[in-house]
């Protein structure tokens, strides 16, 4: 959608977000009565997938080089050891809302320190203006 706004490309946007809001109904209409929740989420994630495939059909050529510079086995390892770090807490503390909190902290924290290891780019240029801002603020 980021790509597609500026490029003036809205009714790619639009029919992007039909066919999810269609393929979320479907789902939905289907799973909830025997899943609740985990149906819908199952509903929204399906509804958001399509969304992508439309608007990748759509902007294939234009990113085409972008996916092939992604690593995808650092970004599978990142999510498998921030997965283990949230559902451990999960298994050694009932269900509040600090568990959902100190899980959430561990996920996107196993997530950071892996890809900061692994030197991804993104990650150094998010680091390198936290960097920047800081010292910005020391300095005033």
């Amino acid at each position: 959608m980021q790509i597609l706004v500026p490029l003036g490309k809205e009714n790619i946007v639009l029919y992007s977000e039909i066919v999810g809001a269609i393929v979320d109904l479907a789902i939905n209409y289907i799973l909830i009565p025997k899943y609740a929740s985990a149906g819908a989420a199952i509903g929204t994630l399906v509804a958001e997938i399509a969304v992508w495939i439309v608007q990748y059909t759509y902007l294939r050529k234009q990113i085409k080089d972008v996916y092939k510079n992604v690593r995808y086995g650092v970004l599978i390892l990142a999510l498998f050891l921030g997965s283990i770090a949230s559902l451990w807490v999960k298994k050694v503390f009932s269900g509040s809302f600090i568990v959902l909190l100190i899980s959430a902290i561990l996920f996107f924290g196993a997530y950071f320190v892996v890809l900061t290891i692994a030197k991804e780019p993104l990650i150094y240029q998010i680091e390198e203006g936290l960097l920047t801002k800081l010292k910005k603020k020391g300095e005033k």
